[in-house]
């Protein structure tokens, strides 16, 4: 808060729950929807119901699916592999690697990345892969929101851009999370089933976004800033906090002339 308001200039800082908390209602004008918000560091899922688009922090789920961690699950798996021809040094080797290979240069097992991705982001079996996430997310959802929360899926992140056709990929694994022989985890979600449901269900994700999955938060952000309403609750303006500073340093020399 400190950088922004006093070494970059800004007028006020705004905090908010999350990228959920802005990508709908002012990236898409929507007022219902679900956000999978998937960074460097991890995915977030959370549901956006209302007029106003609100974030509904009950259903607010995390998943250790970033990029860096898709990396690092990528290194251990090659560099224990016993058939390895060459060792990653680092994640950020791996990242380089990956990066070459969603470019289409065939330099790493297909295989190898494939299983990767899916243990991450698709596999349902797995709790803490996001898609189990997402349906955890939404079962934690009001019944009520629900059928207009699935309509409006959102992926956004870096992550999303990196992995080429992530949309697809994350569409089709929940559409096959209760296909196939009966499981734990499609009996822990089963009533999410008819929404999910291929043909007749209300899956639908926003595809292609007006920006870029990399950027789409903070233009969205940018838009909410720009209205004029920022909360006041939970707005810092660079004046009040210049001045509880000045105060908490005068405070504290009296303090200190005090001990002494």
């Amino acid at each position: 808060c400190r950088s922004l308001l006093v070494w970059l200039g800004a007028p006020s800082v705004t905090f908010v729950p999350g990228a959920a908390a802005v990508a709908l209602p002012y990236g898409l004008g929507l007022g219902h929807g679900i956000v999978v918000d998937v960074g460097r560091a991890e995915g977030r899922v959370t549901v956006v119901a209302g007029e106003s688009g609100r974030p509904l922090l009950d259903t607010f789920r995390v998943s250790p699916c970033g990029i860096e961690q898709l990396a690092q699950n990528f290194l251990e798996v090659v560099n224990e592999s016993p058939s390895k021809s060459s060792v990653i040094a680092s994640v950020s080797d791996a990242i380089a690697l990956l990066d070459d290979f969603f470019c289409g240069k065939e330099v790493i097992d297909r295989e190898v990345v494939n299983s990767c991705l899916h243990e991450a982001y698709f596999d349902v079996a797995n709790p803490e892969s996001l898609v189990r996430s997402f349906l955890a997310s939404l079962s934690s959802c009001p019944i009520d929101f629900r059928k207009e929360a699935i309509r409006n899926v959102c992926c956004i992140g870096g992550t999303v851009e990196f992995i080429p056709n992530f949309e697809r990929k994350f569409l089709k694994a929940l559409a096959d999370a209760f296909n196939g022989p009966s499981n734990e985890s499609s009996h822990a979600f089963r009533s999410l089933r008819p929404l999910l449901d291929e043909k007749e269900g209300c899956l639908g994700i926003v595809h292609p976004l007006p920006f870029s999955p990399g950027i789409f938060a903070w233009t969205a952000a940018s838009v909410f800033g720009s209205t004029g309403t920022l909360p006041i609750d939970q707005t810092v303006h660079k004046q009040a906090f210049l001045s509880s500073q000045s105060n908490d340093s005068a405070r504290s020399k009296e303090a200190v002339r005090g001990f002494l």
